[in-house]
């Protein structure tokens, strides 16, 4: 049993893996088309395919390599009115770009494909209808590589330039260290001289002649008054 449940998880995992998502410029080649065709898109049901006909050429030309194709339900039915349909990995998906009561855009980037396998795929040609398509670039001519003189004397440019900034880093940091020491011997300075006055304030204190002379003076100010 279990072996016949990771079977399971393993085919369902691969199934949603290969279920295509719809890519974000999907969603605005659908906008795009929808702005320039509004009169199709809420329109009768010919009119409807021939805007969703629209959408699927310009994703065949912005996407050639992806799958994309027109379908019906099966060969004695017309062309769908709503749906972008993508062959991958031999089965067939698909997804309603149109809500069939406002007629409005309604597909989503990131959202997935239901699986349609068994409908009728009906390829259509790239026509760009939005003139937004990239054609492949044109290989250019190989970049022809620097002569050995040219590459040394960048190097020894570059090897200046740190040079000097090395030197001016230096410099700063230099200055930087003098105002350092100089800040250090002030602050050294004000705690000596604040260490000797305490000192001083603390011998008068312990002389006894002076805390003599000092309640004296307390005295006769109290008799004073």
């Amino acid at each position: 049993m279990k072996w016949m449940f990771g079977t399971v998880i393993l085919l369902v995992a691969t199934t949603a893996q290969a279920q295509p998502r719809m890519p974000e410029r999907g969603v605005q080649i659908v906008h795009a088309l929808y702005a320039r065709n509004v009169e199709l898109a809420k329109g009768n049901d010919d009119q409807r395919r021939a805007i969703t006909r629209k959408i699927i050429e310009q994703f065949i030309c912005e996407f050639p390599d992806d799958g994309y194709t027109g379908k019906s339900a099966d060969p004695s039915r017309p062309f769908s009115k709503d749906s972008i349909a993508r062959r991958s990995e031999g089965r067939l998906y698909a997804w309603d770009w149109q809500n069939g009561s406002t007629r409005e855009p309604s597909v989503k980037a990131g959202q997935l494909a239901s699986d349609i396998t068994g409908q009728h795929p009906i390829p259509l040609g790239c026509i760009d209808h939005l003139g937004s398509a990239q054609p492949v670039p044109e290989p250019g001519p190989d970049p022809v590589p620097d002569e050995p003189g040219e590459t040394l004397d960048t190097v020894a440019a570059l090897y200046a330039e740190f040079q000097a900034f090395k030197l001016e880093v230096r410099a700063e940091w230099v200055i930087e260290a003098v105002r350092l020491a100089e800040l250090r011997a002030s602050l050294e300075e004000h705690r000596a001289e604040a260490r000797k006055t305490r000192n001083q304030v603390l011998a008068y204190l312990h002389n006894w002649k002076n805390l003599a002379a000092i309640a004296g003076g307390i005295v006769a100010g109290v008799v004073a008054k």
